[in-house]
């Protein structure tokens, strides 16, 4: 019953009462978006504020409900920004785990010293993937991230699942849609799978496609994504498979390895299909499936009933994920468990990670008292052929209204694509000398 109503609202083909029952919910959602939009004007008109941290920020998150791959691109990002020569730190919510309401250090960065009761199933891996990171979790992420930025010092924090946490200032948006049903059945909650409308992608500085594109329909959808984005910083990002290794460690497989073989795979995760569809990808027979809920602890009696049915199915192998492997109590007399360990690789990571720095480097030249200045004085360019000199106003808004290049001026929209991200940022960098 949960699955043909959760296909209904992805806009997956499905029965007509699911559909029907979707289409009913379509008042409540307008209800939604009306009261989403009352709150967001809160902020844009200054009623509410935002808080800043003393360092970049930069956000990671979806449009939508479900996965996506964000934690995949934590960690891809992550391990990015720390080979690039920055100190990082990661929040996330602590969904689940006993601390969530709290705040708590799941990895100081040369240990992990909470385990996934406490930590939650996502923070624990972050941290158990990321040797020499931080991992700090907590609801309240102005509580973690001050946490974080007393204790560790970072340059940059990276907010896990952070698009929906209005309250915290981010330097840097990235946004995660599902590669083939981006916008689901287009709605917003409860009766789609949109936590917000489709223009507000327009917040997003990065836009990441999430698996493979659907065929024929890639472009067209592609073409769409980028008409709500409203910029080309659209890149792809998909889970490669690494390695598949026993839950006790004794034994390795190559992903070759399972084609031709009957398979069962058991997870818990916001898109179950997407692990079922890398696992059809490497050539293996999914002879049996069991999808349980996000985030979900199985028990042991559930755990059995699931076993038995994959052995019966005639599966040589259950196969899982990392996120899964954590919660799993001890197995035994069942068919062998594998897990399956994969990359999330993202194809312009390196332009991604160069915003990056460029936010870090605003973010050094924040103060309260000079974004205060900021907002009062016009900066103006200082002549220099034959060099290009960004010239703005307001820059406490961060909107870069013209470009002096060898004594022409241009507005903002005849910018280079780099510039116009630039411009799309808050407080962008400008010399001293550049203020009058």
């Amino acid at each position: 019953m949960r699955e043909g109503l959760v296909r209904a609202l992805r806009g997956e083909p499905t029965g007509a009462h699911w559909r029907a029952l979707a289409a009913a919910l379509s008042p409540l959602a307008l209800t939604y978006s009306a009261g989403l939009k009352a709150y967001l004007l809160s902020y844009r008109i200054g009623l509410r504020k935002r808080h800043r941290l003393g360092c970049a920020v930069v956000s990671v998150g979806n449009l939508s409900s479900g996965g996506t791959g964000k934690t995949g691109l934590v960690i891809s990002l992550a391990r990015a920004l720390t080979d690039a020569g920055l100190r990082c730190c990661i929040l996330n919510r602590g969904y689940r785990g006993r601390n969530e309401n709290d705040v708590a250090v799941v990895s100081d960065g040369s240990a992990t010293v909470l385990g996934p009761d406490e930590a939650g199933d996502e923070a624990y891996l972050l941290a158990t993937s990321l040797p020499g990171t931080p991992v700090v979790v907590g609801r309240d992420r102005r509580k973690s991230g001050t946490a974080a930025l007393d204790k560790f010092d970072p340059q940059v924090i990276v907010l896990d699942d952070g698009m929906q946490y209005y309250q915290l200032h981010r330097d840097l948006e990235i946004t995660l849609l599902d590669a083939a049903r981006p916008f689901g059945n287009g709605l917003t909650l409860p009766a789609g799978i949109l936590r917000e409308p489709p223009g507000h992608l327009r917040r997003s500085d990065w836009v990441i496609l999430s698996g493979p594109l659907p065929g024929e329909c890639g472009r067209p959808l592609f073409e769409r994504v980028r008409r709500c984005a409203g910029h080309e910083r659209l890149a792809r990002g998909e889970y490669r498979c690494a390695t598949i290794v026993s839950v006790n460690g004794d034994r390795r497989l190559k992903p070759g390895e399972l084609k031709g073989r009957n398979v069962a795979t058991m997870c818990g995760l916001g898109n179950p299909g997407a692990f079922e569809s890398m696992v059809t990808a490497l050539g293996a027979n999914v002879v049996h499936r069991t999808r349980f809920p996000d985030h979900h602890v199985p028990d042991p009696a559930g755990l059995d009933r699931a076993m038995l049915a994959a052995r019966r199915s005639g599966a040589e192998l259950t196969l899982v994920t990392p996120k899964d492997e954590v919660k799993l109590p001890p197995i035994a007399g069942t068919t062998p468990v594998y897990v399956v360990h994969a990359v999330y690789e993202v194809d312009r990571l390196p332009e991604v990670v160069d915003d990056v720095k460029r936010v870090v480097c605003s973010a050094a030249h924040f103060s309260p008292a000079a974004e205060s200045m900021r907002l009062k004085l016009r900066v103006r360019a200082v002549p220099s052929a034959p060099a290009r000199t960004a010239c703005v106003s307001g820059v406490g808004v961060g909107r870069v209204q013209s470009v002096h290049d060898s004594g022409t001026m241009q507005s903002a929209s005849g910018l280079p694509e780099r510039l116009q991200a630039m411009a799309r940022l808050p407080s962008a960098p400008v010399s001293r000398s550049a203020f009058v």
